[in-house]
């Protein structure tokens, strides 16, 4: 009885050992790809095995000369080489942009100023008289310079830009300069 126990036993063990073996593979099949391809004639068909990290890294590969396969296909639409170019052109669109809004900047100062020179101010007054209504966000208009060359002048009587006292006086004048800000 004894060695029907022992077979038995013997049996179990193999069975186990079977079993651990299968299990590996089924482990191994399941990090395993297959790809099948099939060629132009359609008559062969042949099954390629990778590795699922393999099969990763080649997949991965493949989108990555896609993706630059399409870069380059859009550069050549551009007009351009490559990407350093179009930086470039992209660096030195926003340089003139900025030199563009400088420009523009200084035309509108200076029309500003001539407004105030042709409205009776010296250099230095019609200066800051545009430099007062800019800094007040108001729009330089003939009333608007008017009266910011009053206050700089000093005979303003009005509040408008909350720069000079209602009982100011002409000797004022002399002991300071008007409150601007």
């Amino acid at each position: 009885m004894s060695e029907e126990k022992e077979q038995t036993k013997a049996e179990g063990t193999e069975e186990t050992k079977e079993e651990t073996k299968q299990s590996a593979e089924k482990q191994k099949e399941s990090e395993t790809k297959t790809v099948t391809e099939t060629k132009t004639d359609d008559t062969k068909k042949e099954k390629v095995s990778f590795e699922k990290d393999e099969f990763e890294q080649r997949l991965n590969n493949k989108f990555a000369e896609g993706a630059k396969k399409a870069e380059k296909n859009l550069l050549e639409e551009l007009g351009f080489d490559s990407k350093d170019d179009l930086k470039e052109i992209v660096k030195s669109n926003k340089e003139l942009s900025e030199k563009y809004d400088s420009a523009s900047q200084e035309l509108s100062n200076l029309k500003a100023e001539r407004l105030a020179i042709k409205l009776g101010a010296d250099a230095e007054i019609a200066e800051n008289a545009v430099a007062l209504l800019k800094g007040k966000d108001k729009e330089i208009n003939e009333e608007n310079m008017k009266e910011a060359i009053k206050i700089f002048n000093g005979n303003s009587t009005s509040r408008g830009f909350g720069t000079t006292p209602k009982n100011r006086t002409a000797d004022d004048d002399k002991k300071a300069p008007p409150k601007v800000f």
